[in-house]
């Protein structure tokens, strides 16, 4: 009856062995794993509420591969340009399609962002809306999901108060007029036998 005891203790110990080193593995968790879409949802977070150098840790911990390195080695006056100079003023985030590259291993997410982003001495009021479409790459390593890249896919501009152009007259212009032809300011070179008149 002493032997069946111990029997008993030491396979309940065994199993409470293997399900602590299983755990630990697999990074097992009370709480949900965080999912690819809410990961990349606080790098943007994070990353354009940047307000110090030594918030560099909380973006460089949400990455890996080649952004990870990118963001550690950049000088600190390159990373206060990129991240603390700017401000910014969103208008949406919209993930628009996610592709299980390998699934449970690599996630591809294509996003939207429509916002605008000032540098110190801007004017907000004067700088455009800009939407973007971007790819996302994100690996599951390390029991958690890192931004490992992130590329633009298309750009478009929104100027609330009309299109700045330098040095071009558009009293009168209005965007429902049909666009004017547009007149180079290079001098024209005439083809082979023809002429052009002074």
């Amino acid at each position: 009856m002493f032997k069946q005891s111990i029997g008993r203790r030491f396979m309940t110990l065994a199993i409470g062995t293997l399900v602590t080193i299983g755990c630990t593995m697999r990074s097992c968790s009370s709480r949900k794993d965080i999912s690819p879409e809410d990961q990349l949802h606080s790098y943007i977070n994070t990353a354009v509420n940047v307000t110090t150098p030594e918030e560099r840790d909380s973006l460089v911990s949400l990455t890996t591969g080649e952004l990870k390195r990118s963001i550690s080695a950049a000088t600190e006056e390159a990373f206060k340009t990129a991240y603390i100079d700017k401000k910014y003023d969103f208008r949406g985030f919209e993930i628009v399609e996610r592709r299980d590259v390998e699934p449970e291993k690599v996630v591809e997410l294509d996003f939207r962002l429509n916002y605008k982003s000032w540098a110190a001495g801007e004017e907000p009021e004067l700088v455009p809306f800009v939407e973007t479409l971007n790819r996302a790459k994100l690996v599951y390593e390390q029991g958690r999901w890192a931004i490992a890249n992130v590329q633009s896919l298309e750009t478009s501009f929104d100027w609330e108060v009309g299109l700045p152009l330098d040095n071009v007259d558009t009293t009168g212009v209005s965007p429902d007029d049909a666009p004017k032809e547009i007149q180079s300011s290079r001098e024209q070179v005439p083809e082979e036998g023809e002429t052009v008149a002074p």
